[in-house]
């Protein structure tokens, strides 16, 4: 190293983590010495023949804002500025987590425009790719510029909470700093690695992989750059080729459907089904409708949203002939706002081009999802699920809200209904893609490893739902990694790693009676590896998911029971609301089965006169049944389960279980202050 260097989370505005030591480690010229000032006080170090040094300071306690100064025999100094001591939190995961405040801009409008909160920060690890330990990648200065030197190079830096920076932010992870500030009245810095789609080995190192061969026997493929380039030229060319296969036979883009009207064509009813689900190809769809002079004021007042729900797989979108917008796969909510001089008084056309690539279940439009062109006064600081009905097992929707807003003058247009459409071309399905950052241990060495060295009082994961298929060994898998974090974190104040885990909430088809639950089976296994250590703990959020979205957008109840858990382990408040959980059960007269639930100081109570959720698992012959059965309180915190239901239909009961499904029709037990779910389980009826 040539120029004084710095580790890239070392960076003006960063929060460090009270009362713990950090080690700053950074390049300089070899055999220089490097001095850091910080908080009156010196720490000074030799810089090692290869050009690299490594500082621990103690950051004592809470304050800020404060400068360090890092400076180099040869001259050179870095300077950073706003600097706070606080509480420091690794946020970790898959999708869930990496979600951003960007897409919850309309479900929670008032944090979007929020001030500038200097007690919230978070800095957000770029998403990397590699599958052995490296040196720490360096920065050496403090703007976002890149570096020519390719041994250096620039990543973000820590930003404060703002209307100006929020929409980067994860949202779980937010909304996590956010109840936690409040409460300790210190800053909380967020370190964010997250990547989508990301199994749990992904974030695992060599040595918690020795357990499980076929896994570090895939990381050691990977290590091979033939190996992965081959890989990667296979997946391109099979992904080009297809798309190219897709547009020279797309002969609605050639002749210009987005402009010319459908006319007696094939009429689907939407939101559903665009065709067969192994259909891949391309279909065309067209709307007209009618825009009054007084709804085309209002747009002009208000601006326009066309709101298409969710495609399944990508879409474009014109409006009278000019395109609007683009989703390039199938997850996110399409959002479209576009200027309202395209829009006259008088017929419109909408039309929409869907490719699909005959690998997820088969183009279509979502149900339950708002399909609606409308101004922007609807949903104008209002949580946009008040608004629309999308099914959301946590109850917001207002019905009348939406007629209330016309009723006022807002403009509204449902979307609705038949649409016109057109199949204009098919083709074979879709190649295979792959993520070699899903592959074991590409995101730890990638991304993880350049935060060992930052004290951090806990983790927060998020994260199963790419492991539902197999959860049988999620339980291990998340031991082994936790323990491996542990020992390479090794600067937390307690000395070990405090670990919450966030349930996965409910997802997929809402049924009660259903055997076929791999979400409940995961969120089992999450509980079972709590279990297993110490200083680690589950935040129930079965009822924080929508049937029909992965990505649910009430993350502000994710990051509040999140932060209750760190609050009771992390800082021994015994007032943050504990997760009801069933720990005793005892059965009566064969009929009846006694359940006991740990709530604390708090009570369960039902939000419904009639208790919901509770099954039997029954054997008929060779095939699984789930029986439904009634249950009601013998007394506070205890639960009587009715099974004589279930023993008429003189089948072999298997399980008495509570919620143990992947998505519930509805969720009534809750702690009554805490507003905490009861924890889904299950019981073998055998051993009570």
């Amino acid at each position: 190293m040539n120029t004084l260097s710095v580790s890239m989370l070392f960076t003006s505005g960063m929060v460090l983590q009270q009362n713990a030591k950090t080690t700053i480690s950074g390049g300089a010229p070899a055999n220089s010495s490097v001095v850091i000032n910080f908080c009156q006080k010196q720490y000074k170090t030799k810089v090692s023949t290869n050009g690299r040094w490594r500082i621990t300071i103690d950051c004592g306690k809470s304050c800020g804002p404060e400068n360090m100064e890092i400076c180099c025999s040869n001259n050179e100094q870095l300077l950073l500025t706003d600097v706070y001591v606080g509480e420091v939190w690794i946020c970790s995961g898959q999708s869930n987590m990496q979600l951003t405040m960007e897409r919850l801009r309309y479900k929670f409008p008032e944090d979007i425009d929020a001030p500038k909160n200097n007690k919230i920060r978070m800095f957000t690890v770029p998403v990397t790719a590699r599958y052995n330990s490296a040196e720490p990648v360096l920065r050496k200065n403090q703007d976002k510029k890149t570096q020519k030197d390719d041994s250096i190079i620039d990543f973000p830096v820590w930003q404060a909470a703002s209307s100006e920076t929020i929409a980067d932010f994860s949202g779980s992870a937010y909304f996590f700093a956010k109840n936690l500030a409040a409460k300790l009245d210190v800053p909380v810095g967020i370190i964010s690695a997250a990547q989508g789609g990301s199994p749990i080995t992904s974030w695992m190192g060599a040595k918690s992989l020795e357990a499980f061969p076929e896994y570090a026997k895939r990381r050691q493929k990977c290590l091979s750059e033939n190996y992965r380039e081959e890989i990667q030229s296979k997946i391109a060319f099979g992904l080009n080729r297809w798309n190219d296969l897709c547009n020279k036979n797309d002969i609605g883009t050639f002749q210009n459907w987005h402009k010319i009207p459908f006319e007696n064509e094939k009429t689907l009813k939407l939101p559903g089904s665009l065709a067969n689900e192994n259909f891949a190809g391309v279909i065309w769809l067209q709307k007209e409708i009618n825009i009054t002079a007084e709804q085309l004021e209002v747009f002009k007042t208000y601006g326009v949203h066309l709101w298409l729900g969710t495609i399944v797989d990508v879409d474009f979108v014109w409006v009278n002939g000019t395109k609007v917008g683009t989703t390039w796969y199938l997850y996110p909510p399409r959002r479209y706002q576009f200027d309202v001089s395209l829009l006259h008084e008088g017929k419109n056309r909408i039309a929409v081009r869907v490719v699909s690539s005959g690998r997820s279940g088969g183009a279509r439009f979502i149900s339950l999802r708002p399909y609606a062109l409308f101004s922007g006064d609807i949903i104008k600081n209002t949580d946009w699920q008040k608004i629309f009905n999308t099914g959301a097992i946590t109850k917001i929707y207002e019905p009348n809200l939406l007629k209330e807003k016309i009723a006022k003058g807002s403009a509204f247009i449902n979307l609705e209904g038949e649409w016109q459409s057109r199949i204009s071309c098919s083709v074979e399905p879709r190649s295979d893609e792959h993520f070699f950052e899903w592959e074991p241990s590409a995101l730890y060495y990638g991304m993880l490893e350049q935060c060992f060295d930052y004290a951090v009082r806990g983790a927060l994961w998020y994260q199963g739902e790419s492991n539902a298929e197999k959860h049988f060994e999620y339980s291990d898998l998340l031991v082994n990694m936790i323990k491996d974090w542990r020992e390479n974190f090794a600067n937390c104040p307690n000395k070990e790693m405090i670990f919450i885990i966030a349930e996965l909430p409910c997802f997929n088809e809402k049924n009660l009676l259903t055997d076929k639950c791999d979400w409940a089976f995961l969120r089992e296994k999450q509980e079972d590896a709590a279990k297993k250590l110490e200083n680690v703990a589950v935040a129930s959020l079965i009822d924080c998911g929508e049937w029909n979205e992965l990505h649910p957008e009430d993350k502000s109840t994710v990051g509040r029971r999140c932060a209750e858990q760190a609050l009771r382990l992390a800082y021994k408040d015994e007032n943050a609301p504990l997760v009801p959980k069933a720990i005793k059960f005892s059965r009566e007269k064969n009929t009846n089965v006694f359940i006991k639930i740990e709530c604390g100081d708090d009570e369960l109570v039902s939000n419904n006169a009639e208790i919901s959720g509770f099954t039997v698992l029954a054997k008929d012959k060779e095939k699984n049944i789930v029986l439904p059965v009634k249950a009601m309180f013998s007394k506070e915190n205890e639960l009587n389960v009715d099974l004589s239901s279930a023993i008429s239909k003189n089948l072999s009961l298997i399980e008495l279980r509570y919620l143990f499904v992947d998505c519930p029709p509805e969720i009534c037990l809750f702690s009554k202050n805490g507003k905490v779910p009861l924890q889904p389980f299950r019981v073998n009826l055998s051993r009570i």
